[in-house]
């Protein structure tokens, strides 16, 4: 169930994420998907019949409405693993603006009976069991900072982030279960 307001419906939804069709500038002459959880992006998908290209996330959709990860180096990480998995060999590369992504892969239908969208949707839930299984990328002073902003005082001990996440005035994150 998607729980955002996002102006168009998803192509499809399996309730861990969305696919949504892209109207991003500059990327005209393909068909452009991409991947969402709520309304943070992680993939686009690019390409038309028979084949498309997978690769992380750079920028914002152009109405705002789905914002990229901001993880980016777990989102990178992440999808590294996944190419590789999958015997593909990942390629680093830039956008017009400079911001690293990895084109994690291609995926061709190769015959009649076979639909592209399961072919693509089995990649896309590959893909966030390795993001699912990665670290988070936050330094120490990252944390060290968002504690010194949500904390009441200095001293108030460890702070509940969500899910049964704490953090403590040291910058460290335990797990505390729900």
């Amino acid at each position: 169930m998607t729980t955002t307001t996002l102006p168009n419906h998803p192509l499809f939804d399996d309730g861990n994420f969305q696919v949504f069709q892209s109207e991003k500038e500059g990327l005209e002459g393909l068909a452009n998907r991409v991947v969402t959880r709520g309304s943070v992006g992680y993939l686009r998908i690019l390409g038309q019949e028979p084949e498309w290209q997978m690769m992380t996330m750079t920028a914002d959709e152009d109405d705002g409405e789905i914002l990229v990860c901001r993880d980016v180096p777990r989102l990178l990480r992440a999808a590294e693993a996944f190419s590789r998995q999958r015997g593909f060999t990942p390629q680093m590369a830039h956008d017009h603006a400079g911001r690293r992504y990895v084109k994690m892969c291609r995926i061709k239908r190769e015959y009649e009976g076979e639909t592209l969208d399961a072919l693509l949707i089995e990649a896309i839930r590959q893909f966030f069991k390795a993001y699912d299984h990665m670290e988070l990328s936050y330094t120490k002073t990252d944390l060290n900072d968002l504690y010194a902003a949500i904390a009441p005082s200095e001293d108030a001990g460890d702070v509940y982030l969500s899910d049964g996440v704490w953090l403590g005035a040291d910058g460290s994150l335990s797990d505390r279960g729900r």
